[in-house]
């Protein structure tokens, strides 16, 4: 008789779902340079602002970590009109 592979979405990387909810749980959080990036800012502007300004921001083994869906809040309170 043949052998059945079995094929667990978890790990088989054929599911588009599955792979889409890992990559958001991936990226929940992000560091300074991926932050300052998405900003078009530079790192140390991230740091202050963050610091001073109240732009969200996480410490986790004593690395800095910001939220994207933050960073999209803090963006659009700054609006001008």
């Amino acid at each position: 008789m043949g052998h059945h592979r079995v094929v667990r979405p978890e790990i088989s990387g054929n599911f588009p779902a599955a792979n889409d909810r890992r990559r958001r749980m991936e990226r929940r959080y992000v560091g300074i340079s991926d932050a300052s990036a998405y900003l078009g800012m530079s790192q140390r502007w991230m740091y202050r602002e963050s610091r001073k300004h109240g732009i969200p921001r996480y410490y986790f083994g004593g690395r800095l970590k910001f939220r994207i869906d933050d960073l999209d809040r803090w963006a659009q309170q700054q609006k001008t009109t």
